[in-house]
Order: C-alpha cells, then structure tokens, then sequence
C-alpha cells in the first residue's frame, strides 16, 4: 500500500513556510449532468433495459370481413452494468502528527474528490467519443452513430451524415431534418423527436456560436437568414472537455431511454485508522453505469 510519509513533505511539516500551494485549482462546473438522465439502479449488479415495438398502421378493414391483428415485441435489450469506481489514500501518523500547522488531509480529500470527478467526466463521454468505434454496438447491433440502425419492423434509419462532415450549418440543417423525420421501430413516421442542444468539443465553441447566432446565414455571401436561429433550434449548447474527437459534434433530443446515468451507490465517503502503523486511511467509492438505450437521442457527426 503506497502510503504518503513525512519525507515527501519536509518543507509542510516542518514550519518554515507560512502558506502552501495545494494544487486544487477552480473547477469547470459538472458537464455530463447537463446532457444525461438520472435514475436510480435496481438493487442487482446489472440491469437491462428493453426497447419495445408496438403497431404497424391500422389497415381498410372490409365490409364483412375479419378484423386483422398485429403484435408487437421486443426490439432489443441494452445491459447497463454498474461498476465500481474508488480511489484511497494513507498519511502515516508521524505525518499527522508533526504536520499540525497544516491540513494535509484536508487538501488531499479535495485531491480525492476531483479525481472522481474527473473518472465521472471520462466515464460519462466515453458513449460519444466511441460513437463510431465498431467495438462498442448498442442493443441493436451497430454503432450509436450508425446510418443503418435496423428497424424491428424491417428496414433502417439514419442518426448520421452519409459523408461526415465537419461542423456547419448545411451539416446541423441535415441532421435536424434527419431527427424530424426519424421513424419508429416499426417505420412509423409520426413519433415527435424534438433536438434539444448541440454537444461539441471545446475547439468547436466559436465556430458554433457564430453558426447558431449569426441573424443572417453564417459563412456566405447570401442575404438568407439564419433558419436555424429563427425556427428556435438548439438554443442550448454543451460542451465536453472530455470528447477525444475535436471534429465530433451532436444533437440530442428528447427522445425517451436516451442517454442514461443508473446510480447504483452513491458517493461514499471513510476514513479509518491502522491499528498497527497508525496510519490514517481516506478513501472514496461510487457504483453506477452510463449508456444509450436509444440510438434517437443523439445525431450527429465525426467530422474529418
């Protein structure tokens, strides 16, 4: 066990110094709080989560004739595993105890807590940021960003640009109509999928307000207005420090089961001493699991 003694910090335990940079900078406010649903986990190690299909449209029905029945079913399943997420620290007693002109525990449990945040943003980006990565398939078998997600009713749909492209007005255009016309599992084009923000990469911020605000088209010589601003769309923007893509960008809707955070144990804290060193032990341990149920949830694009 790596435990942190008096030698790694000779200059705070012993009172020559009257201040000490900790290391514990201001932090970006949460951002994938902005973007998934929470829930609370059932009380297993996994949970699955079912996409249902219902009906076809309801066919003439002839004079006389018999009435015709359809079913529905299960589509697909995505598990949502919960794992474990911990990290722990020791200060030896020695440490504690010529170090009382400081708190040493204290600047580490700020270390600790922002360790866990940093876990949660990763954790929490990973669903974009593999996005496109054949090894990581939703519940229906292909990419969360894929322009065949199959139907249970037979067929496809679309939640991509066919040739990626990089973030732009005609690209966002492409993909809000892409979300309005999307069908459901049985090709019924009627289920109502309203965008709700645009997720981008830090390096997309300018160019993103000047393609959402702009009063006029952004980026032409034409005296066009800005359709996307004046129909209302996404109004709110997000952005994740944690995308590992630059060029990658999304639109997230409303659609139901979408991107999903299941709180299985929330945060907890302990502390306990060591009866034979007397060292003090500090550790924090969370359990939960993020995924996408439905692949409706978000548009977008890899960029290139």
């Amino acid at each position: 066990m790596a435990v942190m003694n008096s030698a790694l910090f000779i200059q705070e335990v012993e009172p020559v110094m009257n201040t000490v940079f900790d290391g514990v900078y201001a932090e970006l406010p949460p951002e994938w709080t902005k973007i998934y649903e929470k829930e609370t986990a059932i009380q297993r190690r996994f949970q699955d989560d079912s996409v249902l299909f219902g009906f076809g449209a309801a066919p003439e029905k002839g004079e006389g004739a018999p009435i015709t029945y359809d079913m529905g079913g299960e589509a697909y399943q995505v598990r949502y595993l919960n794992k474990v997420y911990a990290l722990a620290f020791a200060l030896t007693e020695e440490l504690i105890e010529d170090g009382d002109h400081i708190n040493i525990a204290s600047i580490y449990t700020k270390h600790l807590a922002r360790s866990h945040r940093v876990t949660e943003e990763i954790v929490h980006a990973a669903p974009l940021n593999n996005a496109t990565n054949g090894a990581f398939v939703g519940g229906d078998g292909v990419t969360l960003l894929n322009t065949a997600h199959p139907l249970a009713g037979g067929g496809t749909f679309s939640n991509t640009l066919t040739n990626p492209a990089n973030l732009s007005s005609a690209a966002l255009e492409q993909l809000l109509i892409q979300a309005r016309t999307v069908p459901d599992e049985r090709g019924n084009k009627i289920i109502a999928v309203k965008p709700l923000r645009l997720i981008i990469d830090p390096s997309n911020e300018f160019n993103a307000d000047r393609i959402l605000n702009s009063t006029l088209r952004p980026g032409t010589a034409n005296n066009d207005i800005n359709a996307i601003r004046n129909m209302g769309y996404l109004r709110d923007v997000v952005t994740l420090s944690q995308l590992t893509n630059p060029n990658i960008y999304f639109i997230q809707t409303d659609a139901p089961r979408g991107l999903l955070h299941l709180t299985r144990t929330p945060m907890k804290r302990a502390m306990e001493g060591d009866f034979d060193s007397g060292s003090m032990r500090y550790k924090a341990r969370q359990r939960f699991a993020v995924g996408v149920t439905d692949p409706r949830a978000v548009f977008g694009s890899s960029g290139f």
